[in-house]
């Protein structure tokens, strides 16, 4: 009878042991589950960090490349306003010495009026003697 009592005991702490031993085993199916989902959650970062890194790297280039632009365009639009600002002084000095051309001009056509009523006066004299 107390060996009976003794392989009941027996027998039912293995059954504890056991249920533990699967408990134990589901636990550990469960943490390794939840390492590889971390270690996944890890790789997908990592390589989301990475592409980002590299998108980084792209808009400081682009960036770069439109800073140097913008200079390129500032210089162009400095070279063209001097161009302008030259073209606007030809262009009054144009006006000026068209200017002093038509006063010339005036100065002249009154000489011939001047001239020309000399020379009739001369030639009313002459007719006149």
């Amino acid at each position: 009878v107390a060996a009976k009592i003794q392989v009941e005991k027996l027998t039912s702490n293995l059954h504890d042991q056991e249920r533990a031993a699967r408990s134990y085993e589901k636990k550990a199916r469960e943490t390794s589950r939840k390492i590889v989902q971390i270690e996944t959650t890890y790789k997908n970062s990592t390589l989301a960090l990475e592409h980002a890194f590299e998108r980084a790297a792209q808009i400081e280039a682009a960036l770069a490349d439109a800073e140097k632009k913008a200079l390129q365009l500032s210089q162009e639009l400095q070279q063209a306003e001097r161009r302008a600002q030259t073209q606007a002084r030809l262009a009054e000095n144009f006006r000026q010495d068209r200017d002093a051309a038509d006063q010339v001009v005036r100065a002249l056509e009154k000489r011939a009026e001047a001239a020309e009523f000399h020379a009739n006066q001369s030639a009313a004299e002459l007719q006149a003697a």
